[in-house]
């Protein structure tokens, strides 16, 4: 696994709420690069009826409702984030929006990003957006993924802990249900 896009955070904050089968985060502040966000998330977990947490059924069943609330975007750590966007044009952006769905179904409503020279406003669908996402990854490489985040940052605790890249080589015909590292 290689991440080669990452972006330092560099700070978040906010108040953690749990209710039901809500998890807030409100007053949050998450700041990474050039960039500082604002806002409150909600994520709705009542609708999960499956235990297969691997599964794009699982990940659908998660209703998300995330305001950003006044917040500066740096185009340069959009490209860090996403290779498609990458670009040597380094504008911060004035960002508001409410977007609120599941996964492969979110509304974005009332978009607005803002500079000096440039207006952008709009509302939008965005449906399937992963519709192959289950075809792609299979469920062995998400559970390798979850297994080794552990092992970055519980085992492996501290400044020098930030995931970036972990080779893991596995032998074929090897049917153990665990792996050792170094």
């Amino acid at each position: 696994l290689n991440f080669d896009n990452r972006i330092d955070l560099s700070n978040l904050k906010g108040k953690v709420n749990k209710k039901d089968s809500i998890l807030s985060l409100k007053n949050s502040k998450l700041s990474f690069g050039k960039s500082n966000v604002s806002g409150d998330i909600k994520l709705d977990y009542s609708n999960i009826n499956s235990s297969g947490i691997f599964s794009i059924d699982f990940i659908n069943s998660v209703y998300v409702n995330l305001e950003i609330i006044d917040s500066k975007i740096s185009s340069f750590d959009l490209g860090k984030m996403f290779p498609n966007l990458k670009t040597n044009y380094d504008e911060s952006w004035l960002v508001n929006t409410n977007i609120k769905g599941y996964l492969n179904d979110l509304f974005i409503e009332n978009l607005l990003l803002e500079n000096k020279n440039n207006t952008i406003n709009f509302n939008s669908n965005i449906k399937n957006i992963y519709p192959n996402l289950t075809a792609s990854i299979s469920k062995y490489d998400i559970s390798v993924l979850l297994a080794t985040t552990r092992l970055v940052g519980m085992v492996c605790p501290g400044q020098n802990s930030l995931y970036s890249e972990l080779k893991l080589n596995n032998m074929p015909g090897n049917k153990t249900n665990s792996f050792i590292w170094n």
